[in-house]
């Protein structure tokens, strides 16, 4: 234990000193030249890998709708499963690694590039709310993910070692008092009165979704400079019902700013606390408060 915590800290210390980007993002750069061909090829490897790829979002087509001269850039979701399912409804915090994105882009080079989320860190996060079971379940989809990009890809990664963050990595609210249904109904609304658009809604079981929902204006800004986001993106709320209430959860985005204020710069540190404002608006006029 007292080596791994070593790897930990030597992997924090100097790895993502240099390159903090590896701490949240793994990006392969893909062998195939042609964009169409590229995003059909990583599909086809993720099937093969039986990651069960059921949605792919055109992201750069729905910019250009609206007359924005923007590159490239698809997301493929995949990894959808029943053990993957039973899993986020046990710990809903993974929401943000399954089901898993791809986001395939051409970089200012011209190269076509896919990123995934580094699973690590969630491991760590929320390595007491999660069995043995539990871990080999997100390790096998992941490992499996990394496989299908690694051959096609001009150089094979892996996912580095992280130590487990202090801030959580998700922002999650309990609401109570309103039905689920009615709350989401009225939520939708509310995200899309704020120019959230609830671009599609994932229905992993009876009464919990994750909705994704996207500023396009913000995202054609922060994904120009900082295509890795893409992973994340459109954001991700699930909307769970629990014993309690409904519980709502989304990625801690002041984390994002503290961890990559520098990459993004003074224009993308305000798009993303304007961000956090319109989502948090959104909760209040949806619930009253």
């Amino acid at each position: 234990m007292a080596r791994l915590l070593i790897l930990f800290i030597l992997a924090f210390s100097f790895g993502f000193s240099a390159d903090p980007v590896k701490l949240m993002f793994l990006t392969f750069t893909l062998k195939e030249k042609d964009f169409s061909r590229a995003v059909e090829s990583v599909s086809n490897s993720m099937q093969r890998e039986g990651l069960g790829v059921k949605r792919t979002l055109k992201l750069s087509d729905a910019l250009r709708n609206r007359g924005v001269d923007f590159p490239d850039y698809y997301i493929v979701f995949g990894c959808f499963s029943e053990k993957n399912t039973k899993l986020l409804e046990k710990v809903p915090a993974l929401t943000n690694l399954l089901p898993c994105s791809v986001a395939i882009y051409k970089d200012k080079d011209g190269r076509i590039k896919a990123s995934i989320a580094n699973y690590r860190p969630y491991l760590a996060k929320y390595y007491k709310n999660l069995s043995n079971e539990d871990r080999n379940i997100v390790v096998s989809s992941y490992n499996k993910l990394i496989k299908a990009l690694s051959g096609l890809s001009v150089k094979p990664q892996s996912a580095p070692y992280v130590p487990p963050p202090k801030e959580d990595l998700v922002s999650e609210a309990l609401v109570e008092g309103l039905g689920y249904d009615e709350f989401l109904t009225l939520y939708k609304s509310s995200l899309e009165g704020k120019n959230m658009n609830v671009l599609d809604v994932i229905s992993l079981a009876p009464n919990y979704n994750v909705l994704l929902a996207c500023n396009l204006s913000y995202g054609e800004k922060i994904l120009r400079n900082f295509p890795q986001f893409g992973t994340l993106a459109p954001c991700r709320i699930y909307v769970k019902q629990e014993d309690k209430g409904i519980r709502i959860g989304y990625i801690n985005i002041p984390l994002l700013v503290k961890l990559y204020g520098k990459q993004i710069g003074e224009e993308g540190t305000k798009i993303f606390q304007k961000a956090q404002e319109d989502l948090q608006g959104a909760l209040e006029e949806a619930t009253g408060r």
